[in-house]
Formats: structure tokens, C-alpha cells, sequence
């Protein structure tokens, strides 16, 4: 039996963490922020990790597999990337952390791309499936629910709901650009969200599963929904050129998104956070939506919609986002592992301040 490993991060002098060894840190792979931002989990040629952004403490998974990674309070599942020949790319193992025991191991017919779990499913996700799994109360291995068939899907989206009385799962439709959102309890299949017309990149349900927010593989505007109905609630603007959107993230009460994206030419991204309160117009606009709404004019999306209010630029690639704790703090991930915590800030450019840096070193000794 392997056991998990607890590392923290090393300070070094000047503000900038370093590994105690001076060596660089690993690059971070498959990022997801935990619901509620606090946890993150990761990979690294080293392994796969569940970081505490807030005490910078690391709990090592319990192989050496770099695959897809996700947690609860009571299990751990990772997928193999195939750099362990015991733990190929279609292969998945689980352990229960309070014993840190072995209680699954699954294979599938096609390499696993992502993992989603809340404290009462687990789905694994593959190019064009869905694979859904319960934990029965007393029982000591995970029970198969059902397979589900989706739309092409190479980057593995896929989102359960939050809470153990909220039984939703969200995933690509069949037609390009739509989301289907099923109710696993019930077995009852949502009507499709057609979201976009080319493919999604990213999607996300809010802490209640009352909204669902996506983006395509364009970048430029991001549609908020109603999950239960479809309907649209907000189109926003990240830009105008086409970007790729690593994240999407609620704020705990609904009334901010934040949004981390890069350009494909450059090495560096551009956090976004937008607000959705209904009764402020505090997300920017342009000069001509200005012009336009003062002579009554007629106008297109590209000149109406609502762009970010406060933005975060950093040179660090790959980076997503998620609020941590209420709507005002924000924590950002590079793939170098650096750690940014923001705050919401009207008195400084942006609208953004940095807080605190550092960086997760993962210890390569474990």
C-alpha cells in the first residue's frame, strides 16, 4: 500500500518561493479547481496532487501516474497516463482516504480523459462517453449507474453538481457547441442548450446548479444559462480576437464569474471577472455602445455586449481561476505552479491587486 505524502512549499528571500533544492519546479498538468476554491488538483511527470491554496499544504496521490485526478472528503481517484506501464492511459485506480486503502480499479475501452466526482458520484470521461458510478451508503466498492453517450469530446468536459441532493451532470450534446444537462436520480434528460456554434472549450454549473456558464473553442464571448431551462441570462465579452479559455469559475453568490485565458502566440494570460447582478452596470462597455445608447441606436452583439470590469495579467501560461471563499478573493494557477491570490479592488488599475505569490513545489523525494 502507498502511502500519501503532506509536503509544504519553501520560502525563499526577496517573496519568491523556490524549491528547497533549488531546482525548478514541475509543470502543472490537468488544473481543476475543487468547488469553493480552495483546493486545487494537478499533475506533474512526478505524480498527481491535491494542493490547499490558502495553506499551501500537498497531498501526494498514492501512485506514480500522471493521469486525470479527482477527489471528496472520503476518496481519490487517478487515471494512468501511460508513463507507468501498471497504470495505462484507460486504467483508473481509487483509494479511500480515511484508511488509505485500495477500494476500485477500473479499465475502460478508451483512454480516460477526465475524472468528476461529488460526495455521491464519480464519472469518468472519455472521447465520446461518460461513465457514471454512485457510492452506496455501507458499500465498499463504487456501484456502476449508467454510460452515457455524448458528443465528440477530446477535451474531456464534464461537470457534476455540487451538492449530494443536486444529482445534475452537465457534458458536450451531440451537436456541435451544446451542452445536455441529465438529472442522474431520475434518469431524466434535459432539453440541449445550444450554446455555440463551434465547440465548447469550457463549461461550468454554479455552486447551486442554477446557472451554467460555457465558451467555445473562439474565446471571444462567454453565455451564461439557466440550467433547469436553457434560457439565455447574460452574453459577455472577453475580447476580440480569439483566445483560448482555460477556466470559468462562479462567485459563491452567482454575482461574479472570472474567467483565465491565453493567445495562442503568446506566454501569458488574462484573468477576467465579470459581474452578473442584475441591478448594477458595473462590467465595461465600449465608447460606440455609449454613443449609440444615448441616440437610441440599433446595434450588434460586438458593440453591446459587456466586457470584464477588473482583469489580472500575468506572464505565466496556463493559467485558471477560481473565487476562494466569497466573490471579492480570487486564487490563480500557472502551469509553473505559481500561486497569485487576489482581491477585487476599485482603487487600483485593473481593478485587480495581487496579494500574496508563491509557488507549490511538489517534493520529488516522496
Amino acid at each position: 500500500t502507498h502511502t500519501h505524502t503532506h509536503t509544504q512549499t519553501h520560502m525563499a528571500e526577496g517573496g519568491a518561493d523556490q524549491p528547497a533544492d533549488g531546482a525548478r519546479a514541475p509543470v502543472l498538468l490537468r488544473k481543476a479547481f475543487h468547488p469553493g476554491g480552495k483546493f486545487i488538483t494537478f499533475s506533474t511527470s512526478d505524480g498527481c496532487f491535491v494542493a490547499n491554496v490558502e495553506t499551501k499544504e500537498l497531498l501526494k496521490g498514492p501512485a506514480t501516474c500522471a493521469g486525470a485526478i479527482a477527489f471528496n472528503d472520503d476518496y481519490i481517484a487517478i487515471a494512468g497516463d501511460g508513463s507507468d506501464a501498471r497504470f495505462p492511459p484507460h486504467h483508473m485506480v481509487m483509494w479511500k482516504l480515511s484508511t488509505n486503502t485500495h477500494v476500485a480499479e477500473l479499465q475502460f475501452r478508451a483512454d480516460i480523459l477526465n475524472i468528476v466526482m461529488n460526495s455521491a458520484y464519480f464519472a469518468v470521461v472519455t472521447a465520446n462517453q461518460v461513465h457514471v458510478y454512485s457510492f452506496p451508503a455501507g458499500a465498499t466498492q463504487p456501484q456502476h449507474v449508467q454510460v452515457i453517450e455524448t458528443g465528440p469530446n477530446p477535451l474531456g468536459l464534464c461537470q457534476l453538481s455540487t451538492f449530494r441532493d443536486n444529482t445534475l451532470i452537465a457534458y458536450p450534446g451531440e451537436a456541435v457547441g451544446s451542452v445536455q444537462i441529465d438529472d442522474l436520480e431520475s434518469r431524466r434528460r434535459g432539453n440541449p442548450i445550444a450554446a455555440h456554434s463551434n465547440a465548447l472549450s469550457c463549461m461550468t454549473l454554479s455552486n447551486d446548479n442554477s446557472l451554467l456558464v460555457t465558451a467555445s473553442v473562439v474565446g471571444t464571448l462567454v453565455r451564461v444559462f439557466k440550467a433547469a431551462t436553457g434560457e439565455v441570462v447574460r452574453e459577455l465579452r472577453r475580447g476580440m480576437e480569439h483566445s483560448a479559455v482555460q477556466s470559468l469559475a462562479f462567485s459563491p453568490d452567482n454575482k461574479s464569474i472570472v474567467l483565465a485565458s491565453e493567445k495562442a502566440a503568446a506566454v501569458s494570460s488574462t484573468i477576467h471577472i465579470f459581474s452578473l447582478a442584475d441591478d448594477t452596470h458595473k462590467n465595461s462597455r465600449s465608447f460606440l455602445y455609449n454613443v449609440g445608447s444615448y441616440f437610441s441606436l440599433p446595434m450588434p452583439s460586438v458593440i453591446s455586449g459587456e466586457w470584464s470590469f477588473a482583469q489580472f495579467h500575468t506572464d505565466e501560461a496556463g493559467c485558471v481561476a477560481a473565487f476562494r471563499g466569497n466573490s471579492e478573493n480570487i486564487t490563480v494557477v500557472s502551469s509553473s505552479g505559481k500561486v497569485f491570490h487576489c482581491v477585487i479592488d476599485d482603487l487600483v488599475p485593473n481593478k485587480c491587486r495581487e496579494m500574496q505569490t508563491y509557488t507549490l513545489v511538489p517534493d520529488r523525494a516522496s
